[in-house]
Protein backbone atom coordinates (compact mmCIF):
# COMPACT_ATOMS: atom_id res chain seq x y z
CA UNK A 1 0.00 0.00 0.00
CA UNK A 2 1.37 3.35 -0.73
CA UNK A 3 2.16 6.11 1.97
CA UNK A 4 -0.74 8.45 2.70
CA UNK A 5 -0.80 11.39 0.88
CA UNK A 6 -3.01 14.36 0.17
CA UNK A 7 -3.68 14.82 -3.69
CA UNK A 8 -5.09 18.26 -5.23
CA UNK A 9 -6.61 18.58 -8.07
CA UNK A 10 -6.85 22.15 -10.04
CA UNK A 11 -9.96 22.60 -12.50
CA UNK A 12 -9.15 25.54 -15.12
CA UNK A 13 -12.28 27.43 -15.93
CA UNK A 14 -10.53 30.81 -16.63
CA UNK A 15 -9.78 30.11 -20.33
CA UNK A 16 -12.26 32.75 -22.48
CA UNK A 17 -13.81 33.02 -25.76
CA UNK A 18 -10.50 35.53 -27.62
CA UNK A 19 -12.38 38.27 -29.79
CA UNK A 20 -11.78 38.74 -33.40
CA UNK A 21 -9.38 41.08 -35.28
CA UNK A 22 -11.41 44.70 -35.89
CA UNK A 23 -10.33 47.25 -38.54
CA UNK A 24 -9.21 44.95 -41.52
CA UNK A 25 -10.72 45.92 -44.51
CA UNK A 26 -11.28 44.17 -48.14
CA UNK A 27 -11.03 46.43 -50.89
CA UNK A 28 -10.72 45.66 -54.86
CA UNK A 29 -8.84 47.87 -57.37
CA UNK A 30 -6.35 48.69 -60.10
CA UNK A 31 -3.06 49.40 -58.94
CA UNK A 32 0.70 49.30 -60.86
CA UNK A 33 1.55 46.09 -59.85
CA UNK A 34 1.57 43.19 -56.99
CA UNK A 35 -0.14 40.20 -57.01
CA UNK A 36 -3.17 39.74 -59.10
CA UNK A 37 -6.61 37.94 -57.11
CA UNK A 38 -4.30 37.63 -53.88
CA UNK A 39 -5.38 39.15 -50.54
CA UNK A 40 -3.10 37.54 -48.73
CA UNK A 41 -1.00 40.48 -47.84
CA UNK A 42 -2.30 43.21 -45.13
CA UNK A 43 -1.04 46.32 -45.55
CA UNK A 44 -1.19 48.97 -42.81
CA UNK A 45 0.98 51.46 -44.19
CA UNK A 46 0.94 53.74 -47.13
CA UNK A 47 5.02 52.82 -47.85
CA UNK A 48 3.85 49.04 -47.31
CA UNK A 49 0.95 49.57 -50.15
CA UNK A 50 3.58 52.02 -52.69
CA UNK A 51 6.00 49.24 -52.32
CA UNK A 52 4.02 46.32 -53.11
CA UNK A 53 1.18 47.74 -55.40
CA UNK A 54 2.87 51.25 -56.89
CA UNK A 55 1.43 54.92 -56.76
CA UNK A 56 -1.36 56.01 -59.07
CA UNK A 57 -2.51 53.32 -61.88
CA UNK A 58 -1.90 54.62 -65.72
CA UNK A 59 -4.66 56.07 -67.52
CA UNK A 60 -3.75 52.88 -70.26
CA UNK A 61 -5.24 50.57 -67.80
CA UNK A 62 -8.52 51.67 -67.64
CA UNK A 63 -11.03 52.27 -70.26
CA UNK A 64 -11.62 55.36 -72.59
CA UNK A 65 -13.76 56.45 -69.06
CA UNK A 66 -12.14 55.25 -66.09
CA UNK A 67 -15.66 55.67 -64.00
CA UNK A 68 -12.96 57.44 -60.72
CA UNK A 69 -11.67 53.90 -60.31
CA UNK A 70 -8.67 55.24 -61.35
CA UNK A 71 -8.20 57.22 -57.91
CA UNK A 72 -7.91 53.66 -55.81
CA UNK A 73 -4.39 54.89 -54.39
CA UNK A 74 -5.65 58.22 -52.74
CA UNK A 75 -8.52 56.03 -51.77
CA UNK A 76 -5.89 53.94 -50.20
CA UNK A 77 -4.62 56.72 -47.94
CA UNK A 78 -8.13 58.20 -46.78
CA UNK A 79 -8.58 54.89 -45.54
CA UNK A 80 -5.41 54.01 -43.48
CA UNK A 81 -5.37 57.41 -42.61
CA UNK A 82 -7.93 56.27 -40.13
CA UNK A 83 -6.03 53.07 -39.37
CA UNK A 84 -7.71 50.61 -41.31
CA UNK A 85 -5.78 47.67 -42.61
CA UNK A 86 -6.37 46.52 -45.74
CA UNK A 87 -6.58 43.36 -48.03
CA UNK A 88 -6.29 44.35 -51.42
CA UNK A 89 -7.37 42.41 -54.42
CA UNK A 90 -5.35 43.79 -57.69
CA UNK A 91 -8.00 43.74 -60.64
CA UNK A 92 -6.63 42.98 -63.75
CA UNK A 93 -8.49 42.30 -67.09
CA UNK A 94 -9.05 38.80 -67.83
CA UNK A 95 -9.87 36.73 -70.90
CA UNK A 96 -13.29 36.38 -72.01
CA UNK A 97 -15.00 33.98 -74.16
CA UNK A 98 -14.26 35.70 -77.29
CA UNK A 99 -10.45 36.64 -76.28
CA UNK A 100 -6.72 35.19 -76.25
CA UNK A 101 -5.41 35.41 -72.57
CA UNK A 102 -1.60 35.89 -74.18
CA UNK A 103 -3.42 38.58 -75.89
CA UNK A 104 -5.70 40.31 -73.15
CA UNK A 105 -3.62 39.47 -69.89
CA UNK A 106 -1.09 41.24 -68.15
CA UNK A 107 2.24 39.31 -68.87
CA UNK A 108 5.76 39.30 -66.29
CA UNK A 109 8.43 40.58 -67.72
CA UNK A 110 10.95 37.70 -69.14
CA UNK A 111 13.41 36.50 -66.45
CA UNK A 112 16.92 37.41 -66.44
CA UNK A 113 19.83 34.98 -66.33
CA UNK A 114 22.51 34.72 -63.95
CA UNK A 115 25.87 33.46 -65.08
CA UNK A 116 29.26 32.01 -62.93
CA UNK A 117 32.46 31.20 -64.90
CA UNK A 118 33.03 27.41 -63.44
CA UNK A 119 36.72 26.67 -63.57
CA UNK A 120 38.00 22.74 -63.90
CA UNK A 121 41.61 21.33 -64.93
CA UNK A 122 40.38 21.21 -68.33
CA UNK A 123 39.92 25.13 -68.79
CA UNK A 124 36.49 27.16 -67.53
CA UNK A 125 33.35 27.59 -68.70
CA UNK A 126 30.23 30.31 -68.43
CA UNK A 127 26.78 28.13 -67.33
CA UNK A 128 23.92 29.77 -65.54
CA UNK A 129 23.14 29.48 -62.09
CA UNK A 130 19.76 31.25 -61.47
CA UNK A 131 17.39 33.53 -63.00
CA UNK A 132 15.68 36.41 -61.33
CA UNK A 133 11.93 37.88 -62.74
CA UNK A 134 9.66 39.30 -61.20
CA UNK A 135 6.79 38.03 -58.87
CA UNK A 136 3.80 39.38 -60.71
CA UNK A 137 2.82 40.57 -63.80
CA UNK A 138 3.10 44.26 -65.33
CA UNK A 139 4.47 46.45 -67.36
CA UNK A 140 5.52 48.84 -63.90
CA UNK A 141 8.33 46.11 -63.97
CA UNK A 142 9.86 47.10 -67.12
CA UNK A 143 13.02 48.95 -66.47
CA UNK A 144 14.29 47.75 -63.68
CA UNK A 145 17.79 47.48 -63.66
CA UNK A 146 19.81 43.94 -62.29
CA UNK A 147 23.39 44.57 -61.56
CA UNK A 148 25.02 41.34 -60.20
CA UNK A 149 28.84 41.84 -59.09
CA UNK A 150 31.40 40.32 -57.01
CA UNK A 151 31.25 40.65 -53.10
CA UNK A 152 32.23 43.89 -52.09
CA UNK A 153 33.62 42.23 -48.49
CA UNK A 154 36.22 40.59 -50.97
CA UNK A 155 34.67 37.10 -50.55
CA UNK A 156 35.49 35.06 -53.73
CA UNK A 157 32.74 32.53 -52.31
CA UNK A 158 29.93 35.27 -52.38
CA UNK A 159 28.53 38.08 -54.93
CA UNK A 160 26.41 40.85 -54.43
CA UNK A 161 23.41 42.02 -56.32
CA UNK A 162 21.46 45.39 -56.55
CA UNK A 163 17.43 45.60 -58.14
CA UNK A 164 16.66 49.37 -58.78
CA UNK A 165 13.02 51.03 -59.64
CA UNK A 166 13.50 53.42 -62.91
CA UNK A 167 11.37 55.43 -60.80
CA UNK A 168 11.91 55.01 -57.89
CA UNK A 169 15.61 53.90 -56.48
CA UNK A 170 14.64 54.63 -53.21
CA UNK A 171 12.65 51.59 -53.15
CA UNK A 172 15.54 49.27 -54.81
CA UNK A 173 16.51 46.33 -53.15
CA UNK A 174 20.05 44.97 -52.23
CA UNK A 175 21.81 41.83 -51.02
CA UNK A 176 25.19 41.72 -50.28
CA UNK A 177 27.48 38.93 -49.45
CA UNK A 178 25.18 36.16 -51.37
CA UNK A 179 26.75 32.37 -51.50
CA UNK A 180 27.67 30.91 -54.09
CA UNK A 181 26.45 27.50 -54.66
CA UNK A 182 28.19 24.92 -52.86
CA UNK A 183 30.49 22.30 -54.86
CA UNK A 184 29.53 19.47 -52.73
CA UNK A 185 25.77 19.84 -52.20
CA UNK A 186 23.89 17.97 -55.10
CA UNK A 187 21.67 20.85 -56.85
CA UNK A 188 18.03 19.59 -56.67
CA UNK A 189 19.70 20.87 -52.56
CA UNK A 190 20.90 24.11 -52.64
CA UNK A 191 19.60 26.54 -50.99
CA UNK A 192 22.07 29.97 -51.53
CA UNK A 193 19.15 31.72 -52.98
CA UNK A 194 16.47 30.74 -49.70
CA UNK A 195 17.49 34.30 -47.93
CA UNK A 196 16.53 36.13 -50.88
CA UNK A 197 13.30 34.44 -51.87
CA UNK A 198 12.91 34.70 -48.09
CA UNK A 199 13.58 38.66 -47.74
CA UNK A 200 11.94 40.07 -51.45
CA UNK A 201 8.24 40.74 -51.55
CA UNK A 202 8.88 41.84 -55.79
CA UNK A 203 11.14 39.06 -56.81
CA UNK A 204 11.52 35.85 -57.85
CA UNK A 205 15.10 33.96 -57.86
CA UNK A 206 14.88 30.47 -59.50
CA UNK A 207 18.17 28.12 -59.50
CA UNK A 208 18.56 27.15 -63.14
CA UNK A 209 16.65 24.54 -64.82
CA UNK A 210 19.95 22.40 -65.99
CA UNK A 211 22.48 22.03 -62.89
CA UNK A 212 25.98 23.47 -63.68
CA UNK A 213 28.85 21.04 -63.90
CA UNK A 214 30.18 22.13 -60.47
CA UNK A 215 31.55 18.90 -59.79
CA UNK A 216 35.22 18.67 -59.35
CA UNK A 217 35.18 22.48 -60.39
CA UNK A 218 38.46 24.79 -58.54
CA UNK A 219 36.98 27.58 -59.00
CA UNK A 220 33.48 29.36 -59.25
CA UNK A 221 33.19 33.22 -59.34
CA UNK A 222 30.04 35.27 -60.66
CA UNK A 223 30.20 37.01 -63.92
CA UNK A 224 29.12 40.44 -63.20
CA UNK A 225 26.13 41.89 -65.82
CA UNK A 226 23.55 44.62 -65.65
CA UNK A 227 20.03 44.05 -67.04
CA UNK A 228 16.91 45.38 -67.68
CA UNK A 229 14.09 43.96 -67.33
CA UNK A 230 11.39 44.10 -70.26
CA UNK A 231 8.40 42.56 -71.90
CA UNK A 232 5.83 43.01 -69.27
CA UNK A 233 2.47 44.21 -70.18
CA UNK A 234 -0.60 44.92 -68.21
CA UNK A 235 -2.78 43.73 -70.72
CA UNK A 236 -6.25 45.18 -71.96
CA UNK A 237 -8.07 47.82 -69.86
CA UNK A 238 -10.29 46.48 -67.11
CA UNK A 239 -13.90 46.24 -67.53
CA UNK A 240 -16.70 46.17 -65.11
CA UNK A 241 -16.78 42.10 -65.46
CA UNK A 242 -13.11 42.34 -63.97
CA UNK A 243 -14.17 43.51 -60.91
CA UNK A 244 -17.56 41.59 -60.42
CA UNK A 245 -15.47 37.86 -61.88
CA UNK A 246 -16.44 34.83 -62.42
CA UNK A 247 -17.15 33.15 -59.87
CA UNK A 248 -14.13 31.19 -59.25
CA UNK A 249 -11.23 33.03 -57.63
CA UNK A 250 -11.37 36.18 -59.08
CA UNK A 251 -13.39 39.31 -58.69
CA UNK A 252 -15.34 39.67 -55.12
CA UNK A 253 -14.77 35.67 -55.14
CA UNK A 254 -10.74 36.47 -54.69
CA UNK A 255 -11.39 37.36 -51.21
CA UNK A 256 -13.03 33.76 -50.71
CA UNK A 257 -9.75 32.93 -48.11
CA UNK A 258 -10.23 35.98 -46.08
CA UNK A 259 -11.83 35.44 -42.59
CA UNK A 260 -10.76 38.30 -40.72
CA UNK A 261 -12.84 41.67 -42.61
CA UNK A 262 -16.28 42.53 -42.14
CA UNK A 263 -15.96 45.58 -45.04
CA UNK A 264 -15.55 44.41 -48.39
CA UNK A 265 -15.70 47.14 -51.24
CA UNK A 266 -14.68 48.80 -54.28
CA UNK A 267 -13.66 52.20 -54.03
CA UNK A 268 -14.64 54.62 -56.91
CA UNK A 269 -17.30 52.38 -58.31
CA UNK A 270 -20.46 53.94 -59.08
CA UNK A 271 -21.40 51.08 -60.87
CA UNK A 272 -24.88 49.19 -60.55
CA UNK A 273 -23.63 46.22 -61.76
CA UNK A 274 -20.76 45.97 -59.42
CA UNK A 275 -22.98 47.46 -56.36
CA UNK A 276 -25.40 44.13 -57.08
CA UNK A 277 -22.52 41.80 -57.18
CA UNK A 278 -20.91 42.95 -53.78
CA UNK A 279 -23.85 42.68 -51.91
CA UNK A 280 -24.60 39.37 -53.56
CA UNK A 281 -20.98 38.50 -52.26
CA UNK A 282 -21.43 39.79 -48.92
CA UNK A 283 -24.82 38.42 -48.42
CA UNK A 284 -23.71 34.69 -49.79
CA UNK A 285 -21.00 35.22 -47.03
CA UNK A 286 -23.19 36.29 -44.52
CA UNK A 287 -20.19 37.89 -42.42
CA UNK A 288 -19.45 41.01 -44.41
CA UNK A 289 -21.11 44.17 -45.44
CA UNK A 290 -20.57 45.36 -48.53
CA UNK A 291 -19.86 49.42 -48.73
CA UNK A 292 -20.97 50.78 -51.86
CA UNK A 293 -20.98 55.13 -53.50
CA UNK A 294 -23.89 56.18 -55.55
CA UNK A 295 -23.94 60.23 -56.93
CA UNK A 296 -27.44 61.98 -55.40
CA UNK A 297 -27.81 64.99 -57.12
CA UNK A 298 -30.09 67.68 -54.94
CA UNK A 299 -33.65 68.43 -56.60
CA UNK A 300 -33.09 64.20 -57.77
CA UNK A 301 -32.99 62.40 -54.59
CA UNK A 302 -35.46 60.13 -55.79
CA UNK A 303 -33.99 59.03 -58.60
CA UNK A 304 -31.12 58.55 -56.73
CA UNK A 305 -33.24 56.49 -54.30
CA UNK A 306 -35.03 54.38 -57.51
CA UNK A 307 -32.07 53.65 -59.16
CA UNK A 308 -29.93 52.44 -55.81
CA UNK A 309 -32.91 50.78 -54.67
CA UNK A 310 -32.75 48.71 -58.22
CA UNK A 311 -29.02 47.98 -58.04
CA UNK A 312 -29.12 46.89 -53.83
CA UNK A 313 -32.31 45.63 -53.13
CA UNK A 314 -33.61 45.13 -49.95
CA UNK A 315 -30.54 43.64 -47.90
CA UNK A 316 -29.12 44.20 -44.31
CA UNK A 317 -25.62 43.02 -45.66
CA UNK A 318 -25.10 46.80 -47.92
CA UNK A 319 -24.27 50.03 -46.67
CA UNK A 320 -24.88 52.67 -49.57
CA UNK A 321 -23.35 56.46 -49.06
CA UNK A 322 -23.66 59.81 -50.92
CA UNK A 323 -22.23 62.99 -50.76
CA UNK A 324 -18.70 63.01 -52.01
CA UNK A 325 -15.73 64.67 -50.28
CA UNK A 326 -13.46 66.90 -51.54
CA UNK A 327 -10.15 66.52 -51.15
CA UNK A 328 -6.80 68.37 -51.69
CA UNK A 329 -4.09 66.35 -53.58
CA UNK A 330 -0.73 66.61 -53.12
CA UNK A 331 0.47 64.43 -55.86
CA UNK A 332 -0.69 67.15 -58.28
CA UNK A 333 -1.17 69.96 -55.85
CA UNK A 334 -5.04 70.53 -56.79
CA UNK A 335 -8.62 70.02 -55.28
CA UNK A 336 -10.41 66.83 -56.24
CA UNK A 337 -13.83 64.96 -56.03
CA UNK A 338 -13.69 61.79 -54.65
CA UNK A 339 -16.46 59.11 -53.28
CA UNK A 340 -16.99 59.64 -49.30
CA UNK A 341 -16.38 55.50 -49.37
CA UNK A 342 -13.14 55.78 -47.71
CA UNK A 343 -14.19 57.76 -45.26
CA UNK A 344 -17.50 55.91 -44.47
CA UNK A 345 -15.30 52.90 -44.21
CA UNK A 346 -12.82 55.28 -42.27
CA UNK A 347 -15.11 56.38 -39.70
CA UNK A 348 -15.97 52.93 -39.22
CA UNK A 349 -12.97 51.13 -38.62
CA UNK A 350 -12.08 54.00 -36.21
CA UNK A 351 -15.19 53.39 -34.27
CA UNK A 352 -14.72 49.74 -34.53
CA UNK A 353 -11.35 49.85 -33.32
CA UNK A 354 -11.63 52.87 -30.78
CA UNK A 355 -14.64 52.27 -29.02
CA UNK A 356 -16.32 48.71 -30.75
CA UNK A 357 -17.66 47.01 -33.10
CA UNK A 358 -21.41 47.64 -32.02
CA UNK A 359 -21.05 51.77 -31.78
CA UNK A 360 -22.50 53.17 -34.72
CA UNK A 361 -19.69 54.89 -36.91
CA UNK A 362 -21.88 57.78 -38.36
CA UNK A 363 -22.17 59.10 -34.18
CA UNK A 364 -20.40 62.65 -33.83
CA UNK A 365 -18.86 60.77 -30.55
CA UNK A 366 -17.43 57.85 -32.73
CA UNK A 367 -14.73 59.64 -35.28
CA UNK A 368 -14.42 62.69 -37.40
CA UNK A 369 -14.22 63.00 -41.19
CA UNK A 370 -10.43 63.43 -41.69
CA UNK A 371 -8.26 66.29 -44.27
CA UNK A 372 -11.04 66.90 -46.08
CA UNK A 373 -12.09 70.64 -47.38
CA UNK A 374 -16.04 69.72 -47.61
CA UNK A 375 -18.81 67.40 -49.36
CA UNK A 376 -19.54 67.63 -53.44
CA UNK A 377 -23.04 67.35 -53.04
CA UNK A 378 -24.50 68.94 -49.57
CA UNK A 379 -27.93 67.71 -48.24
CA UNK A 380 -27.34 69.14 -44.95
CA UNK A 381 -29.00 72.75 -45.23
CA UNK A 382 -32.65 72.70 -43.73
CA UNK A 383 -33.91 73.08 -47.50
CA UNK A 384 -32.77 69.98 -48.29
CA UNK A 385 -34.35 68.07 -45.34
CA UNK A 386 -37.11 66.50 -47.56
CA UNK A 387 -34.45 64.92 -49.58
CA UNK A 388 -32.38 63.97 -47.12
CA UNK A 389 -35.18 62.00 -45.42
CA UNK A 390 -36.05 60.61 -48.56
CA UNK A 391 -32.56 59.50 -49.26
CA UNK A 392 -32.57 57.65 -45.61
CA UNK A 393 -35.85 56.12 -46.07
CA UNK A 394 -34.24 54.31 -49.03
CA UNK A 395 -31.11 53.19 -46.99
CA UNK A 396 -28.44 56.00 -48.63
CA UNK A 397 -26.36 57.84 -46.02
CA UNK A 398 -25.63 60.83 -46.84
CA UNK A 399 -21.77 62.79 -46.18
CA UNK A 400 -22.96 66.08 -45.09
CA UNK A 401 -21.98 69.56 -44.14
CA UNK A 402 -23.71 71.19 -41.07
CA UNK A 403 -23.19 72.73 -37.96
CA UNK A 404 -19.93 74.00 -38.74
CA UNK A 405 -18.37 70.32 -39.72
CA UNK A 406 -18.59 67.44 -41.85
CA UNK A 407 -21.06 64.77 -41.03
CA UNK A 408 -22.03 61.54 -42.07
CA UNK A 409 -25.85 61.36 -41.17
CA UNK A 410 -26.59 57.96 -40.81
CA UNK A 411 -24.98 54.59 -41.19
CA UNK A 412 -28.19 52.35 -42.03
CA UNK A 413 -28.08 49.37 -43.75
CA UNK A 414 -30.56 48.79 -47.07
CA UNK A 415 -33.44 46.77 -45.86
CA UNK A 416 -36.21 48.99 -45.47
CA UNK A 417 -37.95 47.01 -42.91
CA UNK A 418 -37.83 48.68 -39.60
CA UNK A 419 -35.87 45.92 -37.65
CA UNK A 420 -32.64 46.33 -35.42
CA UNK A 421 -30.55 45.13 -38.72
CA UNK A 422 -31.43 48.50 -40.56
CA UNK A 423 -28.99 49.26 -38.42
CA UNK A 424 -25.34 49.03 -39.51
CA UNK A 425 -24.02 48.65 -35.73
CA UNK A 426 -25.97 45.63 -35.04
CA UNK A 427 -24.79 43.86 -38.49
CA UNK A 428 -21.31 44.16 -37.39
CA UNK A 429 -22.34 43.15 -33.28
CA UNK A 430 -23.84 39.92 -34.66
CA UNK A 431 -20.56 39.07 -36.86
CA UNK A 432 -18.62 39.71 -33.91
CA UNK A 433 -20.79 38.01 -31.90
CA UNK A 434 -20.17 34.87 -34.63
CA UNK A 435 -16.78 35.24 -35.24
CA UNK A 436 -16.24 34.94 -31.23
CA UNK A 437 -18.32 32.00 -30.62
CA UNK A 438 -18.18 29.81 -33.46
CA UNK A 439 -14.20 28.91 -32.81
CA UNK A 440 -15.50 28.20 -29.56
CA UNK A 441 -17.41 25.63 -30.59
CA UNK A 442 -15.38 24.25 -33.79
CA UNK A 443 -12.34 23.98 -30.93
CA UNK A 444 -14.71 21.43 -29.03
CA UNK A 445 -15.99 19.35 -32.29
CA UNK A 446 -15.05 15.75 -31.94
CA UNK A 447 -14.89 16.21 -28.13
CA UNK A 448 -17.56 14.22 -26.56
CA UNK A 449 -21.27 15.16 -26.85
CA UNK A 450 -21.78 14.91 -23.68
CA UNK A 451 -23.16 17.50 -20.94
CA UNK A 452 -19.28 18.07 -19.32
CA UNK A 453 -18.41 19.68 -22.74
CA UNK A 454 -21.43 21.92 -22.70
CA UNK A 455 -20.88 22.99 -19.74
CA UNK A 456 -17.30 23.82 -20.96
CA UNK A 457 -17.93 25.05 -23.92
CA UNK A 458 -20.84 27.90 -22.10
CA UNK A 459 -17.62 28.81 -19.36
CA UNK A 460 -15.90 30.03 -22.24
CA UNK A 461 -18.28 31.95 -23.42
CA UNK A 462 -20.24 33.52 -20.64
CA UNK A 463 -17.30 36.26 -19.77
CA UNK A 464 -17.73 37.37 -23.59
CA UNK A 465 -21.51 37.66 -23.54
CA UNK A 466 -20.97 39.18 -19.87
CA UNK A 467 -18.66 41.80 -21.19
CA UNK A 468 -21.19 42.52 -23.79
CA UNK A 469 -23.64 43.34 -21.33
CA UNK A 470 -21.77 45.45 -18.98
CA UNK A 471 -22.58 49.67 -18.67
CA UNK A 472 -19.37 50.26 -19.83
CA UNK A 473 -19.76 48.05 -23.07
CA UNK A 474 -23.25 48.99 -23.96
CA UNK A 475 -23.48 46.58 -26.49
CA UNK A 476 -26.59 44.91 -25.39
CA UNK A 477 -29.26 45.39 -22.71
CA UNK A 478 -29.18 41.63 -21.77
CA UNK A 479 -29.09 38.05 -23.21
CA UNK A 480 -30.43 34.37 -22.52
CA UNK A 481 -28.37 31.44 -23.44
CA UNK A 482 -30.20 28.02 -23.62
CA UNK A 483 -27.57 25.41 -24.59
CA UNK A 484 -28.36 22.60 -21.45
CA UNK A 485 -25.34 23.93 -19.98
CA UNK A 486 -26.63 23.06 -16.92
CA UNK A 487 -28.36 19.64 -17.56
CA UNK A 488 -26.53 16.88 -15.46
CA UNK A 489 -27.45 13.50 -17.80
CA UNK A 490 -29.63 12.73 -21.13
CA UNK A 491 -32.76 12.88 -19.22
CA UNK A 492 -32.15 16.49 -17.99
CA UNK A 493 -31.85 17.84 -21.24
CA UNK A 494 -34.58 20.49 -21.96
CA UNK A 495 -33.16 22.04 -25.10
CA UNK A 496 -31.47 19.20 -27.14
CA UNK A 497 -33.37 15.87 -28.26
CA UNK A 498 -31.58 12.88 -26.24
CA UNK A 499 -31.65 11.36 -29.65
CA UNK A 500 -29.53 14.38 -31.68
CA UNK A 501 -27.15 14.19 -28.40
CA UNK A 502 -26.49 9.93 -28.99
CA UNK A 503 -25.91 11.01 -32.39
CA UNK A 504 -22.99 13.55 -31.66
CA UNK A 505 -25.71 16.61 -32.62
CA UNK A 506 -25.50 19.73 -30.31
CA UNK A 507 -27.31 22.75 -30.36
CA UNK A 508 -28.07 26.28 -28.34
CA UNK A 509 -29.96 29.41 -28.50
CA UNK A 510 -28.87 32.88 -27.68
CA UNK A 511 -31.48 35.68 -27.54
CA UNK A 512 -29.84 39.51 -27.58
CA UNK A 513 -31.79 42.44 -26.58
CA UNK A 514 -29.55 45.04 -28.87
CA UNK A 515 -29.03 48.69 -27.77
CA UNK A 516 -29.39 49.93 -31.25
CA UNK A 517 -28.33 54.14 -32.23
CA UNK A 518 -30.61 56.76 -31.07
CA UNK A 519 -31.66 58.55 -34.19
CA UNK A 520 -34.54 60.92 -32.66
CA UNK A 521 -34.49 63.39 -30.38
CA UNK A 522 -38.07 65.02 -28.97
CA UNK A 523 -37.16 68.84 -27.05
CA UNK A 524 -40.46 70.28 -25.51
CA UNK A 525 -39.83 73.78 -25.34
CA UNK A 526 -42.98 75.72 -23.21
CA UNK A 527 -42.84 79.37 -23.37
CA UNK A 528 -44.95 80.68 -20.53
CA UNK A 529 -46.85 83.55 -19.17
CA UNK A 530 -48.95 84.57 -16.51
CA UNK A 531 -51.26 82.23 -15.83
CA UNK A 532 -51.43 80.96 -19.21
CA UNK A 533 -48.73 78.85 -21.47
CA UNK A 534 -48.25 78.27 -24.76
CA UNK A 535 -46.58 74.98 -25.59
CA UNK A 536 -44.17 74.52 -28.73
CA UNK A 537 -43.01 70.80 -30.07
CA UNK A 538 -39.58 70.75 -31.41
CA UNK A 539 -39.09 67.09 -33.23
Amino acid sequence: MNTPVVNVNVQDFTQQASVPATGIVCVSGVTRRGPINDPSILISTMNQFEALYGGAAPKSMFGSDAKGLDKFHIYVQRMLAYGARLRINRVTHRAGESETASEVEPKKATAISVKANITTDSGSKSAEIFVVEPKYPGADYNGIKVEVKVATNGNPNAFDIKLTWPSNPDGSESYSAVPMPDQNIEWEKQTFLNNLNKLSSTFNFRKASTAPALTGATKVEIVPATTVFAGGSDGSPVTDSDFIGDGTDNGFHAFDTVSDSMIVAVPGARIDAIHTAGVAYATLRQDMVYYGSVLAVPGKAEEAASSKDEAVGDSEFAQISTGGIRHYDTASDMEIELDEIADTIGLTVWTHNNRGAWFDPASKQSATVLNALGVVQNFGTPARLSELNILANHGINAMVYRDGSIEWTSSYTSQKTNSALSFVSSMFLVFYIKNTMIPVYRSYLKEPCDTVTFKAMWNQIRPFLDNLARTSTRAIWKYEYMGDQDASSLDTLTVNQKNDVQMGKYKAYLKLWLIVPMIEVTLNIMLVQGDGEVGIEIA
